[in-house]
Order: structure tokens, then sequence, then C-alpha cells
């Protein structure tokens, strides 16, 4: 089986690929075959290379929305489109699998005109533009979230989102590897790869209060373009604050946290639920469609996820507090969060895959 995967732009489009290429390549399947395709220097080709993914770099894509960055984008996704086509020529893929984002556009462009079948698999409650579009021609899309299918055309399944296996750790093991004390109560904060300006500047003002509770921990991750300045403004004598800028242990920080705090990219809260833990959500507000907050309503509603908007941040310490005084209520949240993720994503996606194409 002969198979190009592509996607990227943010952790929430690059980990679901990896996560079902991994699957794939433990199933021993006899002649597969893998190509990802992306970008140059980019999170998608440093984790393509960590599982020993051939990875051929397209013309750098470009996600610009103003007049003329639209005219700039689709004239790069045109050349990655070509780029792509002569690579189909030659490597003959039986499947090309779309993780959604400006990155997989070319894949999946130069599959449709090659009339070569394609997959897409999407993060998020409301789908993005591209899969909404290209979803008719689909051979099935691959939805997280109950309820998105009235937004595709075509075949549809809800599968989950697949998650990578270093996130299957039990929260004792997990804190053992990282030398967490069983008693901390371990707040993990992050913005998704990207990191989230606003919530780290309110974090900035709220963490010295926060850290008065004598069993807290804080493991912070900025994002690499908040990093720096963040380092430069934190007051000295944190003691049980860690601070990152992107870390690729993140997944055993996952599994070993109490309470996760940060935004609703659905690549990251997936990975949140997976690990059954509960959450504070504050979905960024300009996210395509405001996906995020319809991702962060669902799990509200669930149980799993208590929403703050970015216009109240002032309840966010109310809500931090409220949920480190209420053992009770995490453990209900930490149920529900487990009931509502599942995590045979990548078997789901993995059979479909086999069954249609595996020879």
């Amino acid at each position: 089986m002969r198979v190009v995967l592509s996607g990227g732009g943010t952790g929430g489009h690059v980990f679901p690929l990896i996560a079902l290429a991994s699957w794939l390549k433990r199933m021993n399947i006899s002649g597969l075959s893998m190509i990802y395709l992306g970008q140059r220097n980019s999170l998608e080709e440093k984790e393509a290379a960590k599982i020993g993914l051939r990875f051929v770099r397209l013309v750098r894509q470009s996600n610009r929305r103003d007049p003329l960055g639209m005219i700039l984008s689709l004239f790069l996704a045109f050349l990655g489109a070509m780029q792509t086509i002569f690579l189909f020529l030659s490597f003959k893929p039986d499947v090309v699998i779309g993780g959604g984002g400006f990155v997989s556009l070319p894949a999946i462009v130069a599959a449709r005109i090659l009339n070569r079948p394609y997959v897409l698999l999407e993060q998020n409650m409301v789908p993005g533009k591209m899969t909404r579009f290209f979803s008719r021609w689909a051979e099935m899309t691959f939805l997280t979230f109950p309820g998105s299918e009235k937004y595709v055309r075509g075949k549809s399944m809800v599968v989950g989102n697949p998650i990578r296996e270093e996130l299957f750790l039990s929260r004792e093991k997990a804190r053992g590897l990282l030398n967490i004390p069983e008693d901390a109560f371990l707040i993990l904060v992050a913005g998704g790869s990207k990191g989230a300006r606003s919530l780290n500047n309110y974090l900035l003002e709220i963490l010295p209060s926060l850290l008065l509770h004598s069993n807290l921990m804080v493991y912070w991750v900025t994002g690499e373009a908040n990093f720096e300045e963040i380092r430069r403004r934190i007051s000295p004598g944190m003691e049980r604050l860690i601070l990152q800028a992107f870390d690729p242990q993140l997944p055993y920080w996952i599994s070993a946290c109490d309470l996760y705090v940060g935004r609703a990219g659905a690549g990251l809260l997936w990975e949140v639920l997976a690990s059954g833990v509960p959450s504070i959500i504050v979905p960024y507000p300009f996210s395509a469609d405001n996906h995020q907050m319809a991702n962060a309503k669902f799990l509200e509603a669930c149980g799993a996820s208590v929403v703050v908007s970015e216009d109240d941040m002032g309840a966010l310490k109310p809500a931090i507090e409220g949920l480190i005084a209420s053992p009770e209520k995490l453990g209900k949240m930490r149920e529900c969060a487990s009931k509502v993720s599942g995590k045979d994503a990548s078997q789901k996606i993995a059979s479909f895959l086999l069954e249609r194409w595996g020879k």
C-alpha cells in the first residue's frame, strides 16, 4: 500500500497524521510505503523525521487572507500542486490522506486532478473551508466531533482524533518519568504550537497569587514566538513554575497534569481528553468560523471542560481556584473527559485504508 500524507501549519494538523502513520508502521503491512508532504523546516518535517517517514518539501504555502495575500496563496498552492502531480506520477499513491490546513491543499488538488483517491481528517467541530469543499469527492471524511456531519458533503465517519501513543501513559507513570511529586497539583498551560499572546499576558498577572497555593505547580508552554518576552517578565523566585517555549515531551506533561488551561485547538485538546484531564478552555476568538468556541462548547456540554471567553478573562483565576478547591468536581470532569475522547481513531482509519487499498 502506497500512502501520501500531507498537512501542517499547526500541531493540530500534524500530530494526527503522525499518530496514524505510526499506527500503520506498527501493523507491519506488506509493501507499505509512505511519504509525508509538507513545508521546509516545519513542525511536520521534524515530526516525520522522528518516526522515520520519508519527507518531501513542497513550495512553501501561504495562509494570508488579505486580497493580495489570497492571490499569492492561490499561486503558491498551484505551484505546490504541480510539484505534487509530478511526484504522484512517479510514486503512484494508492491513497492520499489530507490532514487539514492550507499545507495539505496542493496534495488534495493533485489527487483530484489525477483522479487519485483521497481521504480527509477533520479535527474541529466546524470543519475548515478546505474540508467542506473537497469532502464531496473524498472516499471518506473522518470527523472528530459528533455533529460535524452536517457541514460536509459525501461520505463521513465520526472516529475521534488520532492520538500519539506517548499519551497513553498513566498519571503515576508520567509523574515518575518527570519527577513530579504525587501530591502536587500540576496545571499545564498551553496555547498550542503557536502560543497564545493574550492568554500569556493575563497569566503573568495572576501567576504570583496562584502560586501562593503551597502544593501548586505550573508547567507553562508559551509558544516559541512569545517565550523570550514572557521569560523576561516573569517575577524572580517562582520556583514551582516551569517555563518552556515548546517541548517534545509535552505528551508526558499532559498525562501527568491535574488541569489543562489553554486554547481549544482540536489537536492539543483531544490529546488532553485522551489522558482524561479536566480543562479550562479560553477559545481563540478569531479562529476560522469560530471553530475553537464550537469545540469548547461541545466539551463543556459533555462535562469535561469549563469555558472562559477571551472578553471575560477575569473569570479565569476564579475558575482555576474553584477547581483546585473541588476535587469532587475535578473527578467528575476527568470521568467525562475519558468517556468523550475515545482512543481508537487511528485503528478505525487504518482498518478502512487496509480494507480499501491493502494488498
